[in-house]
Protein backbone atom coordinates (compact mmCIF):
# COMPACT_ATOMS: atom_id res chain seq x y z
CA UNK A 1 0.00 0.00 0.00
CA UNK A 2 1.25 3.34 -0.94
CA UNK A 3 -0.44 6.67 -0.49
CA UNK A 4 -0.12 8.80 -3.74
CA UNK A 5 -1.30 12.08 -2.67
CA UNK A 6 -3.51 13.08 -0.14
CA UNK A 7 -5.92 16.61 -0.48
CA UNK A 8 -7.56 18.73 2.32
CA UNK A 9 -10.23 21.46 1.64
CA UNK A 10 -11.91 22.15 5.28
CA UNK A 11 -12.64 19.02 6.55
CA UNK A 12 -13.03 17.15 3.02
CA UNK A 13 -9.98 14.78 2.31
CA UNK A 14 -9.13 12.59 -0.68
CA UNK A 15 -6.61 10.53 -0.56
CA UNK A 16 -5.04 8.49 -3.98
CA UNK A 17 -3.71 5.21 -3.18
CA UNK A 18 -2.04 2.61 -4.36
CA UNK A 19 -2.49 -1.55 -3.77
CA UNK A 20 0.31 -3.93 -4.68
CA UNK A 21 -1.08 -6.74 -6.85
CA UNK A 22 0.73 -8.94 -4.28
CA UNK A 23 -1.53 -7.47 -1.29
CA UNK A 24 -4.70 -8.07 -3.72
CA UNK A 25 -3.27 -11.66 -4.68
CA UNK A 26 -3.12 -12.27 -1.06
CA UNK A 27 -6.33 -12.02 -0.05
CA UNK A 28 -7.33 -13.79 -3.15
CA UNK A 29 -6.06 -16.45 -1.85
CA UNK A 30 -7.54 -16.53 1.47
CA UNK A 31 -10.60 -15.94 0.41
CA UNK A 32 -10.15 -19.21 -1.83
CA UNK A 33 -8.66 -21.44 1.21
CA UNK A 34 -11.89 -20.03 3.10
CA UNK A 35 -13.85 -21.33 0.48
CA UNK A 36 -11.87 -25.03 0.07
CA UNK A 37 -12.51 -25.61 3.45
CA UNK A 38 -16.40 -25.60 2.96
CA UNK A 39 -16.26 -27.24 -0.92
CA UNK A 40 -18.05 -30.58 -0.93
CA UNK A 41 -17.54 -32.45 -4.66
CA UNK A 42 -17.50 -35.77 -5.89
CA UNK A 43 -14.06 -37.19 -5.90
CA UNK A 44 -12.84 -35.33 -2.98
CA UNK A 45 -13.40 -35.25 0.62
CA UNK A 46 -15.42 -32.67 1.99
CA UNK A 47 -13.09 -29.96 2.77
CA UNK A 48 -9.93 -31.09 1.11
CA UNK A 49 -10.43 -30.01 -2.86
CA UNK A 50 -7.40 -28.57 -4.13
CA UNK A 51 -6.86 -25.07 -4.27
CA UNK A 52 -6.31 -24.69 -8.44
CA UNK A 53 -9.65 -26.47 -8.27
CA UNK A 54 -11.37 -23.83 -6.35
CA UNK A 55 -10.19 -21.71 -8.26
CA UNK A 56 -11.20 -22.53 -11.55
CA UNK A 57 -14.57 -22.56 -10.29
CA UNK A 58 -14.89 -19.44 -8.33
CA UNK A 59 -11.91 -17.54 -9.26
CA UNK A 60 -13.82 -14.74 -11.17
CA UNK A 61 -15.99 -14.16 -8.60
CA UNK A 62 -13.38 -14.08 -5.84
CA UNK A 63 -10.90 -12.01 -7.73
CA UNK A 64 -14.02 -9.08 -7.86
CA UNK A 65 -14.98 -9.55 -4.18
CA UNK A 66 -10.77 -9.90 -3.47
CA UNK A 67 -10.04 -6.21 -5.01
CA UNK A 68 -13.10 -4.97 -3.12
CA UNK A 69 -12.19 -5.92 0.53
CA UNK A 70 -8.56 -5.21 -0.44
CA UNK A 71 -9.45 -1.80 -0.81
CA UNK A 72 -12.03 -1.81 2.00
CA UNK A 73 -8.79 -3.26 4.14
CA UNK A 74 -6.32 -0.25 2.77
CA UNK A 75 -9.11 2.45 3.29
CA UNK A 76 -9.33 1.25 7.14
CA UNK A 77 -5.50 0.67 7.78
CA UNK A 78 -5.39 4.84 6.43
CA UNK A 79 -8.02 5.99 8.74
CA UNK A 80 -6.32 4.20 11.82
CA UNK A 81 -3.22 4.55 11.48
CA UNK A 82 -3.46 8.05 10.88
CA UNK A 83 -5.84 8.21 13.60
CA UNK A 84 -8.50 9.92 11.64
CA UNK A 85 -12.40 9.95 12.71
CA UNK A 86 -14.71 10.38 9.71
CA UNK A 87 -18.43 11.51 10.04
CA UNK A 88 -19.57 9.50 7.55
CA UNK A 89 -18.44 6.17 5.31
CA UNK A 90 -15.42 6.67 2.97
CA UNK A 91 -16.26 6.36 -0.68
CA UNK A 92 -14.11 4.79 -2.99
CA UNK A 93 -13.40 5.02 -6.41
CA UNK A 94 -10.96 2.36 -8.56
CA UNK A 95 -9.13 5.03 -10.46
CA UNK A 96 -6.63 2.85 -12.55
CA UNK A 97 -5.94 -0.85 -12.56
CA UNK A 98 -1.79 -1.84 -14.50
CA UNK A 99 0.92 -4.18 -13.41
CA UNK A 100 1.89 -1.82 -10.35
CA UNK A 101 -1.80 -2.52 -8.81
CA UNK A 102 -5.16 -1.11 -8.16
CA UNK A 103 -4.88 2.78 -8.08
CA UNK A 104 -8.15 4.05 -5.77
CA UNK A 105 -9.37 7.16 -4.64
CA UNK A 106 -10.80 7.49 -1.14
CA UNK A 107 -12.76 10.33 -0.22
CA UNK A 108 -14.30 11.21 2.97
CA UNK A 109 -15.15 14.08 6.07
CA UNK A 110 -13.67 14.35 9.11
CA UNK A 111 -15.49 14.99 12.32
CA UNK A 112 -14.23 18.60 13.41
CA UNK A 113 -12.54 18.99 16.94
CA UNK A 114 -13.25 21.92 18.93
CA UNK A 115 -12.63 22.36 23.03
CA UNK A 116 -15.72 22.84 25.01
CA UNK A 117 -15.50 26.73 26.90
CA UNK A 118 -15.72 27.43 30.66
CA UNK A 119 -19.37 27.66 31.21
CA UNK A 120 -18.68 29.05 34.33
CA UNK A 121 -17.98 32.61 33.05
CA UNK A 122 -21.07 33.20 31.30
CA UNK A 123 -23.94 35.63 32.72
CA UNK A 124 -27.33 34.98 32.04
CA UNK A 125 -29.52 38.25 31.51
CA UNK A 126 -33.05 37.84 31.54
CA UNK A 127 -35.47 41.02 30.69
CA UNK A 128 -38.43 41.73 31.90
CA UNK A 129 -40.91 44.28 31.01
CA UNK A 130 -43.53 45.67 33.59
CA UNK A 131 -46.71 46.15 32.10
CA UNK A 132 -49.23 48.58 33.86
CA UNK A 133 -52.52 46.71 35.02
CA UNK A 134 -54.59 49.03 33.19
CA UNK A 135 -53.73 47.94 30.20
CA UNK A 136 -53.59 44.87 30.64
CA UNK A 137 -57.56 44.66 31.65
CA UNK A 138 -57.74 46.96 28.65
CA UNK A 139 -56.47 44.00 26.50
CA UNK A 140 -58.46 41.41 27.63
CA UNK A 141 -61.58 43.66 27.55
CA UNK A 142 -60.50 43.96 23.42
CA UNK A 143 -60.57 40.59 23.20
CA UNK A 144 -63.31 39.43 24.96
CA UNK A 145 -65.58 42.20 22.64
CA UNK A 146 -63.71 40.52 19.67
CA UNK A 147 -64.75 36.96 20.79
CA UNK A 148 -68.59 37.96 22.10
CA UNK A 149 -69.13 39.73 18.19
CA UNK A 150 -67.28 36.23 16.54
CA UNK A 151 -69.71 34.16 18.21
CA UNK A 152 -72.78 35.74 17.46
CA UNK A 153 -71.82 36.03 13.56
CA UNK A 154 -71.70 32.45 14.05
CA UNK A 155 -75.20 31.71 15.72
CA UNK A 156 -76.81 34.07 12.84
Amino acid sequence: MKVLSRTSDGLKRCYNVLITLEEVEQVKANKLREIAKKVKMDGFRPGKVPLDVVNRLYGESVTAESKQTAIDNTAKKILSDEKLSISFNYVTNIVKEDKKGIEFEMKFELIPSFELCDFSKIEIVKHTVDIPEEEVTKILEDVRKSAKSKSTKMKK
